[in-house]
This record gives structure tokens, C-alpha cells and sequence, in this order.
């Protein structure tokens, strides 16, 4: 059954316009807890695949079948999320020195004045 474009291209119009930021958002907050917390929980990467491809289903999903198709124009660069990306690195190395120096016995080794010791009795 072939839909009649005039009514198709009406149905198309009738459809929620795409708002990328939900779609950047995503994946920008799935990226930072596996960048920053990546290094307590080295599975967090295996479990972000099968998340990662269940959220690009539904995201094809929903291109498909809820929302307006996105008119395609060429761009330089992804934008702000740039930057959101590069600090957001940046902020992930200096969560992972700090997981690092805390929860390893090297800090105690270099710097032993940070640390106590218990008196015996």
C-alpha cells in the first residue's frame, strides 16, 4: 500500500520538529561517567555498548516515526559541544589522578606527611 505524497508529506508537517540538544545530551552524560568514572568500574565500557546501540534504535526510531525529518545542511563542527567535550575531558583526567592518588598506596609513599600513623597498643 503506497501512501499518496500529498498526505505524506501533510503527515510529515503535523510531526514535532527534531531538537538535537536531547539527543547531544545523551550522549555527552554517557560519555563524561564513562570518561570520569571509567577507571572505578573498567566494565562501564562493555555495559555502554549494548546502551549505546539501544539508544541509537530508538533514536532511529524515532526519526522514522515520531518526529519531523531534520532538514540536512552542511556544518564546520559539532559546536558548542565542542568545547563541552574538551572540558569535560579535561575535567575526566583530573577525576581520574585524584581517584588515582586516593585509592592507591603510591600517595602515602610520595608525600608521607598527608598520612598518619597508628601507634602500636
Amino acid at each position: 500500500v503506497t501512501i499518496p505524497v500529498r498526505e505524506f508529506v501533510l503527515g510529515e508537517l503535523e510531526r514535532d520538529e527534531w531538537e538535537q540538544f536531547d539527543d547531544w545530551i545523551e550522549v555527552v552524560i554517557q560519555m563524561g561517567y564513562l570518561s570520569m568514572f571509567g577507571c572505578c568500574f573498567p566494565l562501564a565500557a562493555l555495559v555502554t555498548i549494548p546502551a549505546m546501540l539501544v539508544e541509537m534504535k530508538s533514536d532511529f526510531f524515532k526519526m522514522l516515526f515520531l518526529i519531523r525529518r531534520p532538514s540536512s545542511a552542511p556544518v564546520e563542527d559539532i559546536g558548542i559541544w565542542e568545547d563541552v567535550l574538551r572540558a569535560m575531558s579535561w575535567v575526566a583526567v583530573v577525576s581520574n589522578v585524584i581517584i588515582f592518588a586516593f585509592s592507591s598506596e603510591q600517595l602515602a609513599y610520595f608525600v608521607p606527611s598527608l598520612y598518619r600513623e597508628e601507634a602500636d597498643g
